[in-house]
């Protein structure tokens, strides 16, 4: 969703994409997700929350 929303973002706004980093490969959620199992939900496979590493902002 967040890759569709700056895609979006880039052609309503002509943004430069020269100038534009968009990294989709990191999410970061908080709150509480009981249902976030991995499992079908009304049609589509839901996020599996797991805990993990944070990778935001590190040395590599």
């Amino acid at each position: 969703m967040l890759t569709e929303m700056a895609r979006r973002t880039v052609r309503n706004f002509g943004i430069r994409m020269d100038e534009f980093h968009n990294d989709s490969t990191t999410i970061t959620l908080s709150g509480d997700y009981e249902d976030a199992d991995g499992t079908d939900k009304r049609g589509k496979t839901s996020l599996k929350v797991t805990y993990g590493h944070n990778k935001d902002h590190r040395p590599d």
